[in-house]
């Protein structure tokens, strides 16, 4: 008994010596695990930010002559930031020309950065840094055509418009952007 007690001791022993570096390895493996999720985290993050301001707006030559052409056309009301009536709007499509395609051009480019914050491929808060303001306001102002749009095909501008809500709630106009419930 007295020997099988002391192979039992000698086995314990040199176990605890075993156990003590593999568990020193197992914690040393979770921790560099650790390391690469946070870091590969922070890498995205960078990323993200970094593709924001490649997207940025003020570098669109064409998204900023569309916005050009359509504050000269919409004058005075653009530079209030009056809301304009869908009359008003077709009333210059029939007009010139250029304006439906210039229209398109402006809310297609933001429907496709909000599809980018929506998908996270963009950073939204770099993005609401950069362009919240001029973002809500332009969907206020254009809104009755969003909803003309919206009235045939109601998947229109959908990103763009849970954007609009949510970031006129956080720059703190809280104007109704829509007529409508949409």
């Amino acid at each position: 008994m007295l020997v099988q007690a002391g192979i039992v001791g000698v086995f314990n022993s040199q176990m605890a010596i075993i156990a003590i570096p593999v568990a020193g390895g197992v914690i040393g493996a979770l921790y560099q695990s650790w390391r690469v999720v946070v870091n590969y985290k922070s890498e995205v993050m960078r990323k993200m930010k970094e593709y924001t301001l490649e997207y940025s707006l003020t570098k669109d030559t064409a998204h900023i002559d569309a916005r050009t052409h359509l504050a000269h056309i919409f004058e005075p009301a653009t530079r209030s930031a009056r809301r304009l009536s869908l009359e008003q709007i077709n009333e210059k499509i029939d007009n010139d020309s250029s304006v439906q395609s210039k229209i398109r051009l402006l809310f297609n480019h933001w429907e496709n950065m909000s599809l980018a914050i929506h998908h996270k491929i963009a950073h939204e808060e770099t993005a609401f840094e950069m362009v919240s303001a001029r973002l809500v306001n332009t969907v206020y102002q254009y809104g009755a055509y969003i909803e003309n749009v919206q009235s045939t095909n109601p998947r229109s501008y959908r990103h763009l418009v849970r954007l609009a809500k949510s970031w006129n709630k956080r720059v703190g106009k809280h104007k109704p952007l829509f007529k409508s419930h949409i």
